[in-house]
């Protein structure tokens, strides 16, 4: 009877430390699902209205506290998230839409009812940054992609492994003794922590180019800067309980010294999203994590703000409907993550006058979790250690290419099909274009988890829409204007074969007779892209695509011929082309 006891302890110690992790890695996926379907939405009143319903759950909270105890309450909004996900991982990309609103507002509810659940105020903290940690992890390994677009049974396997440790902990956590719940102004500020750990914290392709580093790079840099930003912000906090524990003796300097660290931190952090400057988007990303973690430290030991005690989830409604509209404004900006720490640290601050006085002793952490945060360590450095540029004597080997054009614009869902298609193909050259701005789905998810899934080589258009990717390194690419780029491949012998991707959909455009310049040293050419309508190869060049009305076009000149053409989706081509020796 008392090893059941003891055993059943642990599990409940285990569901407190590790359900808000789970919960934040299922609640992000939520959340960039819900964005995502935002970016070619226009903002009508009845859009608006519709977007504030979904967090209509927050109402609910003090409600559920009262009636079934917040540690349940909680439990029980994680696993209805944990259902939902589980649902959509069975029905497939259909329900990834629903999924993304339905879980975002299981998700809201359930960060309103946790502080109040939280049995440990440190041990929350540290339960966040190893859910910022296992996200991550899930960025990286489903190679930036989410599984819920994805069609077919590995996907759906994934997904299910990836929920089945949150359903656990979830039902175990239904069983938590009932306590006092804690009062926090915790729930205004999470949304808030969302936005800014989504746009400046977790997101690897939005930061890329920015940045100035490769994909692998930018997953090291990341992954570093929230493992020591853990590390920090505890130090920090141990900081603040030592002040906290001697605040009859008033030590007005110590006191002074922390609110000027966590000002100025902040302050790098805002400014260096804000300002376009490269380096000081390094820096906002390097102490990013640590800023939210100090400024939720704050926000864990304060008693309510305000009115929120008397008004229950209003304030928390509020803040979430603020932080989707910015959301719906960061496409390719930092300014809403730079308002979302901002108002952070406004709330941290007005927190601070309301301290509450910690006892050490009750605080505990589970250090067995700090494996999560190995874990990213582990999982970024692998893509960044493991590149290794293929050598340029290999060449593309046979008379027989397979080559797929790629139009990579549009719905996640329609996008995340067409790369499933193209993969399927197996490619040795793939010649992608698609749109950075304004889509759910980013043009550099795409390309990488096309070089992932494929095993190629990816070279991309600096600042653009255009990619490149093949099963050996080029030789030398080159950029053609804002809406052409070149590469040039080796072939058996002395062969070689030169490719151009293109964008110039409208007739006035002068993209084609840039490229051709840049092609014409090389006896084997093939130019594909999108063009205006009813427009004719140029001289030289043959339509390998015989003619057929299509989206996209392929072109080929010098020896080049198509032997199969196939269409497995709209947005996709994928030829066999024949190239002489």
């Amino acid at each position: 009877m008392k090893g059941a006891d003891e055993a059943r302890k642990i599990r409940l110690r285990a569901a407190e430390a590790l359900l808000p992790a789970f919960a934040w890695v299922l609640g992000g996926q939520a959340w960039r699902l819900a964005v995502g379907s935002l970016a070619h939405a226009t903002l009508t009143p009845w859009l608006v209205v519709g977007v504030a319903a979904v967090f209509l759950p927050v109402l609910a909270a003090p409600s559920l506290t009262r009636h079934h105890t917040a540690p349940r309450a909680a439990a029980g909004a994680a696993l209805v998230l944990g259902g939902l996900r589980l649902t959509a991982a069975l029905v497939g990309p259909a329900l990834a839409g629903a999924y993304g609103w339905l879980g975002l507002a299981a998700f809201a509810l359930y960060l309103a009812l946790w502080p109040a659940a939280c049995p440990s105020r440190r041990q929350a903290g540290h339960a966040l940054m190893l859910g910022l940690s296992l996200q991550l992890v899930d960025r990286i390994l489903t190679a930036t992609l989410d599984l819920a677009w994805r069609p077919g049974w590995w996907a759906m396997v994934s997904a299910l492994l990836l929920t089945a440790p949150a359903l656990i902990v979830a039902r175990d956590g239904l069983r938590a003794e009932p306590g006092e719940p804690r009062r926090s102004p915790l729930p205004l500020a999470m949304p808030l922590v969302l936005l800014a750990c989504s746009v400046a914290v977790s997101h690897p392709t939005r930061l890329s180019e920015p940045l100035g580093l490769s994909l692998p790079t930018t997953f090291w840099v990341m992954a570093l800067s929230i493992v020591v930003g853990m590390a920090v912000a505890g130090l920090t906090d141990q900081f603040l309980k030592s002040l906290a524990a001697r605040s009859r003796t008033r030590p007005a300097r110590l006191r002074a010294a922390y609110q000027a660290w966590r000002t100025t931190l902040t302050v790098i952090a805002v400014v260096g999203l804000l300002s376009g400057a490269q380096w000081a988007l390094r820096a906002a990303v390097v102490v990013g994590p640590t800023v939210v973690a100090i400024n939720l430290a704050a926000l864990l030991r304060a008693r309510p703000i305000g009115r929120d005690r008397l008004i229950g989830g209003v304030l928390p409604l509020l803040s979430w409907w603020l932080t989707i509209a910015l959301a719906a404004q960061s496409n390719d900006h930092f300014w809403p993550a730079a308002v979302a720490l901002a108002l952070l640290y406004g709330y941290a601050t007005v927190s601070l006058l309301n301290q509450e006085r910690v006892d050490p002793t009750h605080e505990r952490v589970e250090h067995w979790t700090l494996l999560g945060h190995a874990l990213l360590l582990v999982v970024a450095a692998w893509p960044a250690l493991a590149r290794v540029a293929p050598p340029a004597a290999h060449v593309l080997a046979g008379d027989r290419l397979t080559v797929a054009v790629v139009d990579a614009a549009g719905t996640p869902r329609s996008v995340a099909r067409r790369l499933a298609a193209v993969s399927a193909a197996r490619p040795d050259l793939v010649m992608l274009l698609g749109d950075r701005r304004g889509s759910g789905l980013r043009f550099d998810d795409s390309a990488w988890w096309l070089s992932r899934s494929l095993g190629l080589t990816v070279r991309l258009q600096s600042r653009g829409d255009l990619a490149l990717l093949a099963r050996v390194a080029p030789l030398e690419t080159s950029v053609v204007g804002a809406n052409a780029m070149a590469g040039l491949w080796p072939l058996s012998g002395d062969n070689g074969l030169a490719a151009a991707v293109l964008d110039a959909p409208e007739r006035e455009s002068t993209t084609i007779e840039q490229v051709l310049p840049s092609l014409a040293p090389w006896p084997r050419r093939l130019l594909a892209g999108r063009v205006a309508d009813g427009t004719p190869p140029p001289p030289g060049y043959d339509d390998l695509l015989a003619g057929e009305p299509c989206e996209l076009v392929l072109w080929g000149a010098g020896g080049v011929a198509a032997n199969v053409v196939a269409r497995p989706e709209l947005g996709v081509v994928c030829v066999e082309v024949v190239v002489e020796p």
